[in-house]
C-alpha cells in the first residue's frame, strides 16, 4: 500500500499502542489523487516542501491514478470517435466484440494517465499510499494527525504540519431511482457498463449528461435526454459560459441524434428492470409544467431502453474524513466549508475541488490546488495573474469574477473560456464589442467538416484589449490557453492581427476575432480612435 516515488525517499513505519506510524512530520498530506490532489503534491515538492499523496483506491483493482472523475468519459468520447459502430455492425461484428474493444481502448488511456502520473510523483519525490484517509487529532502543538484505512485492514498514522482535502465527489442517488450497477447507473457506475446499448435514457442538463448523451449516439445508440428546465441555457450559466452558445449546443444535440425533451422528470418508483438485458427497462416520465399535472398512471408518458443514466448533479465526498475531529465544518450539502483563501482550519487544512462542491471541474480544481499551495507556503512570487491579488478563490467567485478560473469542458464539441462575458462587462460599466469568428470560415474547419462551432473575443472599445475569450468547438480546451495569454497580458486585437501565424490551423479563429472585432470598432465613434492608433502600429 506504500508505493516509493523516488529512490531517495525511504518510509520506515514504526510500530505503536494506536498502529502504525510513520516517522516524522510532513509539510503537507494531500487527500485525495485526482489532478486536483497530484497538483498540489508536486507543486509542494518544488517549492522544497516534504509532501505525501494518499489516495483512496476504493474495492477491487484500481487502475487509475491521476485521471478526473470523469477520465472515463473522456476516453470513451475518444473512442466514439474511432470506431464506427455502424460499420463494425455491418461487418458482422458482435456487439459484445464492439463493447470489448471499446473497453480496451479506454482502459489503455487510463493506463497510460496512470503511468505518466507515477512517473511525475517519482521526479517530484512524492510518495503515494493507497489507502482511506480521515482526520484523527488536531495536537495541542498543531499538528495534523491522519489516520489512513490501509488495504489490508490495518490503520497507518500519519503526522502532517497542513492537509489539503481534495477528494473529489460523488453522483447525487435520485429518491426513486433503482440504481443497480448494471442498467440503471449513475455518472460514476456508467463507467463498468458491461454491454454496448442500443438504446440510453439520461436524466440530467449539465456537462456530464451532455456529454454521456453525445457519447451514446455516436456509439449508435438511440438517446433521450430528459432536462427538467425549459432550456440548456441555465446549465451553461451555472458555469459562466457565453449564454448564447446554448444554441449551439442545441443544434449539435440534435445533428448528433440526441432526442431532447424539455420539462420533463422520471416519475420516482416507476423502474421496471428486467434481469435479461433482452427485455427493455421501462419507466413513466410527467412533465415538470404545474399546467401539465400526471395525476394518473395513463398520463404518464412511457420510456423505454436499455440502459437509464441518472446524472443530475454530484456530491462533495467528505462524509468519512471524520472533519469533526479537528474543528473543520462542511455544509448542509457535503462541501468542505472554506475562507476566500480556501482555508477550512486556519494554518492547518485546505480544500480544492470538488469537495468544494460546483463548479466540480477539473480544470478549476487544478488552479485551486495552485492556489491553496501558494497560500499555504506564502509563495507570493509564483502567483499567476489570476491567483494575485488576494481574490476570492472560492467555487461560488467563479461567475461572480471571470479571472479567477479558466474553464474548459469536454463536451463534443468542447466548450471553453477566460475572462468577461459581454453581459459581464456591461454590468461592470465597461464598453466593449464581440469579435466573433465561425470554425467554418477557417481553412480547418472546412478541412475538418465543422459544422459547429465559434470563438468570441470580448473587446474594450476604449483600448482594444482582449478582455474575455468564449470557445464552442473542436479543441477549444486547447485553444483557451492562447486566450488566456491574450487576457492576462493586455493584448489587443491588432497584437492578435500582427503576431498569429497564418497556417492551416485553429488558431486562425484568432485572426478572424480580430478582424471582426476591429471593424465593429471602426464603427463605433468611441472606438474609431483606437482603431486609427491600431493600424498606425
Amino acid at each position: 500500500g506504500i508505493m516509493m516515488a523516488g529512490p531517495a525517499i525511504l518510509l520506515w513505519v514504526l510500530g505503536t499502542a494506536g498502529g502504525r506510524t510513520l516517522p516524522g512530520v510532513f509539510d503537507l498530506a494531500v487527500l485525495g489523487a485526482g489532478p486536483t490532489g497530484i497538483t498540489a503534491a508536486v507543486k509542494s515538492a518544488q517549492l522544497g516542501r516534504r509532501a505525501i499523496l494518499i489516495d483512496d483506491p476504493g474495492t477491487g483493482a484500481k487502475v487509475q491514478v491521476g485521471g478526473p472523475s470523469g477520465l472515463f468519459s473522456k476516453a470513451l468520447r475518444d473512442v466514439s470517435k474511432k470506431l464506427n459502430v455502424n460499420t463494425l455492425r455491418s461487418m458482422g461484428m458482435l456487439d459484445s466484440a464492439i463493447w470489448a474493444q471499446a473497453q480496451a481502448l479506454c482502459r489503455e488511456i487510463a493506463l497510460v494517465e496512470t503511468q505518466n502520473t507515477v512517473r511525475r510523483l517519482q521526479r517530484a519525490g512524492v510518495p503515494r499510499i493507497q489507502g482511506a484517509a480521515s482526520f484523527a487529532e488536531l495536537r495541542p502543538d498543531g499538528t495534523v494527525v491522519l489516520r489512513c484505512r490501509m488495504r489490508d485492514g490495518s490503520d497507518l498514522l500519519i503526522n502532517t504540519q497542513r492537509a489539503l482535502v481534495a477528494t473529489g465527489s460523488k453522483a447525487w442517488a435520485a429518491p426513486g431511482v433503482p440504481l443497480d450497477g448494471r442498467r440503471v447507473l449513475d455518472s460514476d457506475s456508467i463507467s463498468k457498463l458491461t454491454y454496448l446499448p442500443t438504446s440510453v435514457c439520461i436524466t440530467g442538463s449539465g456537462i456530464i449528461a451532455i456529454e454521456f448523451a453525445k457519447i451514446f449516439a455516436a456509439l449508435g445508440a438511440k438517446v433521450v435526454l430528459l432536462v427538467r428546465g425549459s432550456s440548456l441555457d441555465s446549465a451553461l450559466g451555472k458555469f459562466g459560459m457565453d449564454p448564447s452558445f446554448g444554441g449551439e449546443v442545441l443544434s449539435s444535440l440534435l445533428e448528433g441524434g440526441v432526442e431532447l425533451r424539455f420539462n420533463t422528470e422520471v416519475v420516482p418508483g416507476s423502474f421496471v428492470v428486467p434481469s435479461s438485458l433482452s427485455a427493455p427497462i421501462q419507466l413513466r416520465v410527467r412533465s415538470t409544467k404545474p399546467t401539465e399535472p400526471c395525476d394518473a398512471t395513463d398520463a404518464c408518458a412511457e420510456l423505454r431502453c436499455d440502459c437509464y443514466m441518472l446524472a443530475a448533479g454530484r456530491d462533495p465526498n467528505t462524509a468519512e474524513l471524520a472533519l469533526d475531529r479537528i474543528g473543520a465544518s462542511v455544509s448542509s450539502k457535503g462541501a468542505l466549508v472554506v475562507d476566500r483563501t480556501l482555508c477550512a482550519l486556519p494554518e492547518r487544512v485546505w480544500g480544492a475541488g470538488d469537495v468544494l462542491g460546483p463548479p466540480s471541474l477539473a480544470s478549476t480544481g487544478v488552479q485551486q490546488a495552485t492556489a491553496a499551495v501558494d497560500e499555504m507556503f506564502g509563495a507570493r512570487g509564483t502567483r499567476s495573474a489570476m491567483h494575485a491579488g488576494g481574490a476570492d478563490l472560492r467555487p461560488a467567485a467563479l461567475v461572480g469574477n471571470p479571472f479567477r478560473y479558466a474553464v474548459g469542458i469536454w463536451t463534443t464539441p468542447e466548450m471553453a473560456y477566460f475572462g468577461q462575458s459581454a453581459q459581464h462587462a456591461a454590468s461592470m460599466g465597461i464598453d466593449a464589442v464581440e469579435g466573433l469568428a465561425r470554425y467554418a470560415d477557417t481553412l480547418r474547419g472546412h478541412v475538418n467538416r465543422c459544422k459547429f462551432g465559434t470563438l468570441k473575443l470580448i473587446v474594450e472599445t476604449r483600448t482594444g484589449a482582449v478582455i474575455g475569450v468564449f470557445l464552442f468547438g473542436d479543441e477549444a480546451c486547447e485553444l483557451v490557453h492562447y486566450g488566456m495569454e491574450l487576457v492576462a497580458n493586455e493584448r489587443t486585437v491588432f497584437d492578435v492581427r500582427d503576431t498569429m501565424f497564418a497556417a492551416v490551423t485553429f488558431h486562425e479563429l484568432f485572426t478572424l476575432a480580430a478582424d471582426d472585432a476591429i471593424a465593429k470598432l471602426a464603427e463605433r465613434g468611441s472606438g474609431a480612435e483606437v482603431v486609427a492608433r491600431g493600424l498606425r502600429g
